[in-house]
């Protein structure tokens, strides 16, 4: 596509709408986003407080403190991933990410079905991260205003996680400039989840040496597993192997800072920047807080029982160690902030806005596949 065949002064814009030129798409969307406010992105998409809150009691309960050491496999394997995803986010500074990525490597066919796919993938995930909110949304109600509700009971869970999701979408209609705004909010939330909390843990005391942290706690089997799960005496090759899980759900999303990069000053550096960061950033963050939780959980086996199974989890260890109840309902505050921070940017944070006409911003006119992803300029 030569100068003559773009808009009027795209060829003199700065070098940001010059690479989207080069690519074929005219410079739409705000760029307003800057490198913290792309990282916040991607790290409240990660989440460590969601991922950490929701499946504390799966690693711990399937496989004891050690479970706490599997972390790392998780963070290398998917920073293997996240190197790539860089390089892609700074020769593709393009609005979409993995639609886009895939459409540039392969073909618009190949991106039409990535697209596809990761949306259904988007859908699924937002609607699974909202239902973990209710046990600790139920619990601040019940504080704040006296209320009974049932975290366990699937209407309740239902209600929640539609109020959550209405507040979600709600939100999402702000634009980029309120979304940068809140992702800054959600950064901040995330660090006084993560070490806050686990400094604040730490200062009333913890009840364990940091050897606990290598123990098993009998995971291994089914009399003593606080699951009530049988491994049958394997660790490693059993109940490592779901505990495992736990990490694996905190770990991704870093992609999502690819989303909006059509939306962030300097894309081409600051993308890849922000997915490593997003991600590495989380990696410790969330190793911190699961330390500071094992090691603040009262001694004793029965104890350890009721922390690492679904009738006591997080809650549990929390009012065991902090006895003000206006410090608990803050702790409650943030974690239930973080995770509306974290769906919003599932739904928001991903470049798919409604579309501008095919015939204008298409390649390859009349293929979704070929078709930049992204709403008129705000």
């Amino acid at each position: 596509m030569s100068d003559e065949d773009l808009s009027p002064g795209i060829a003199e814009t700065d070098a940001d709408a010059n690479r989207l030129a080069r690519f074929g798409y005219r410079q739409e969307l705000s760029r307003v986003l800057t490198l913290f406010e792309n990282f916040s992105v991607a790290f409240c998409y990660l989440s460590p407080v969601v991922g950490i809150y929701s499946l504390f009691v799966l690693g711990a309960g399937a496989a004891g403190p050690r479970y706490l050491w599997l972390m790392p496999i998780v963070v290398l394997g998917q920073l293997l991933v996240a190197m790539v995803f860089a390089e892609l986010g700074s020769h593709y500074p393009t609005a979409g990410a993995l639609f886009q990525w895939g459409k540039n490597l392969i073909g618009p066919g190949f991106g039409w079905w990535v697209g596809w796919i990761y949306g259904w993938a988007l859908i699924i995930t937002v609607a699974s991260v909202d239902t973990g909110v209710v046990s600790y949304a139920t619990a601040l109600s019940h504080d704040l205003f006296n209320t009974g509700f049932n975290p366990l009971n699937p209407n309740t869970i239902r209600v929640f996680t539609l109020i959550l999701l209405a507040l979600q979408t709600m939100f999402n209609i702000f634009g980029v400039t309120f979304l940068g705004n809140i992702s800054r909010i959600g950064t901040y939330v995330e660090i006084l989840g993560t070490f806050g909390i686990a400094i604040l843990l730490a200062a009333v005391g913890y009840h364990h040496g940091f050897g606990f942290l290598f123990t098993k706690q009998g995971a291994q089997i089914g009399v003593t597993n606080p699951l009530g799960v049988n491994f049958n005496g394997n660790w490693l090759l059993g109940a490592g192997l779901v505990a495992i899980l736990a990490h694996v759900y905190i770990f991704y999303g870093f992609e999502s800072a690819g989303d909006v990069a059509e939306e962030v000053v300097d894309a081409s550096r600051w993308v890849p920047r922000a997915v490593i960061s997003s991600l590495l950033i989380g990696g410790l963050t969330s190793f911190v807080l699961v330390a500071g939780l094992l090691l603040a959980i009262p001694a004793g086996a029965k104890n350890y029982g009721t922390a690492a199974s679904f009738a006591g989890g997080v809650p549990f260890i929390i009012s065991s160690n902090i006895h003000s109840k206006a410090t608990q309902d803050i702790i409650l505050l943030i974690v239930c902030f973080a995770f509306f921070s974290c769906g919003r940017f599932k739904g928001r944070g991903r470049g798919l806005h409604s579309p501008t006409p095919v015939t204008a911003h298409c390649p390859a006119a009349g293929s979704f596949a070929g078709c930049r992803i992204g709403s008129a300029r705000r």
